[in-house]
């Protein structure tokens, strides 16, 4: 009985979810880091090169653990590939929620190295009264 080729897919889907989520929060080391010790490290010695390739591989090597016991214990193999699409779900909504918190943090930045006009003009106003 073949491997579940959906659950293949949606995992395949979402590990690459998790990887473009990786590069693009990890652009700004001092703020965001990788969570994975071994994908950190793989990613400070090799760049994005590096996490590219090391996650691919570790998709590859999911998909073809789970071709091979599914050919003998197919059930074990569609409990394993749904846990692996679960634990898939669950990074990507973390990377959702970092996201979010991080555009959020960035807009009150950016608010705060914006003058406050209005308390300007006031200032300015009571100085030509004075």
């Amino acid at each position: 009985m073949p491997i579940n080729l959906a659950l293949v897919v949606l995992f395949a889907m979402l590990s690459v979810f998790d990887l473009v989520m990786t590069l693009g929060v990890t652009v700004t080391p001092e703020t965001c880091e990788e969570s994975n010790p071994l994908a950190a490290m793989v990613m400070s010695q090799s760049g994005n090169a590096g996490t590219i390739v090391f996650k691919l591989l570790m998709v590859g090597l999911v998909v073809v653990c789970v071709d091979k016991v599914s050919r003998y214990r197919p059930i074990v193999a569609r409990c394993v590939l749904v846990f692996a699409v679960a634990l898939m779900s669950a990074v990507a909504i973390y990377h959702v929620y970092i996201a979010c918190f991080f555009a959020g943090e960035s807009r009150q930045l950016e608010n705060l190295n914006k003058p406050n006009t209005e308390w300007v003009e006031q200032q300015e106003s009571k100085l030509r009264e004075n």
